[in-house]
């Protein structure tokens, strides 16, 4: 358990999360192929990446470590930002920038085209089908040609979900044509174990949605596929396609 008011840690095995603090979720310590080739991108690509919806910035604070020379830090609960800026010392704070508030808003606060990198972790779950697409443009606005994004995000596979129910109702919905399958409220199916860290609304997944979206919007696809969650929190693994990983790039 960590401190007041900094979101409770929820231990499985070697692996955690810990709840935030506006009810969107967990952070996580991630530890996925997709997350791995980002990090190792932000430490050699010499400009400014972002961890958008980077709650408590477990993750903003190892593209830190790995040598990226600027990150921004955002999430859309300042209080958040707070708790990761105060555990940074002098040095690794002159490297950061937080920007709190919805990502979907940030061309307001950061230049286009002025990104090297983007992140974007387990929060696309709780956009709409008309949210997801205008992020997609916000992302590609923010970058720089060249600039790399990377998505992580919770799939129907999930024990987040009743998975096989889910399962099969999204690969009905898949069959009807359904563009958005994975979109999903605890009154229908979203009744999970973790469902009480989680909102009511929930949209799951896949890489066809979010390659189809990235494409749509000018970006090259460079890898999309499920990832095994269980080595990243190993309370929601199910059978090794729990999330969703995407790495795409703006044209130069």
């Amino acid at each position: 358990m960590v401190g007041h008011g900094h979101g409770e840690k929820i231990e499985a095995g070697t692996t955690f999360a810990r709840e935030t603090l506006n009810g969107r979720g967990c952070e996580y310590n991630y530890n996925d192929e997709y997350f791995h080739d980002f990090l190792q991108f932000a430490a050699q690509c010499g400009g400014t990446v972002a961890d958008l919806g980077c709650a408590y910035g477990a993750s903003t604070k190892r593209l830190l470590d790995a040598g990226a020379t600027k990150v921004i830090a955002n999430d859309i609960c300042k209080e958040h930002l707070d708790i990761f800026y105060d555990s940074l010392n002098e040095m690794e704070k002159k490297r950061v920038q937080c920007i709190p508030g919805d990502a979907l808003e940030l061309e307001k606060y950061i230049p286009a085209g002025s990104l090297a990198g983007i992140i974007a972790a387990s929060w696309l779950n709780f956009l709409t089908p008309e949210q997801i697409k205008a992020v997609f443009g916000v992302f590609y606005n923010l970058l720089q040609p060249g600039g790399k994004l990377c998505i992580l995000a919770a799939s129907c596979y999930s024990d987040l979900m009743e998975s096989q129910h889910a399962q099969d109702v999204v690969a009905k919905r898949k069959a009807a044509g359904d563009q958005w399958p994975g979109l999903w409220n605890k009154a229908e199916l979203y009744k999970g174990p973790f469902a009480h860290h989680l909102p009511d609304f929930m949209h799951c997944l896949d890489p066809d949605v979010l390659s189809r979206e990235a494409t749509a919007r000018g970006f090259k696809v460079d890898k999309a596929g499920h990832f095994d969650f269980g080595s990243v929190f190993q309370a929601l693994k199910v059978d090794g396609r729990e999330w969703t990983g995407i790495i795409a790039t703006k044209p130069k």
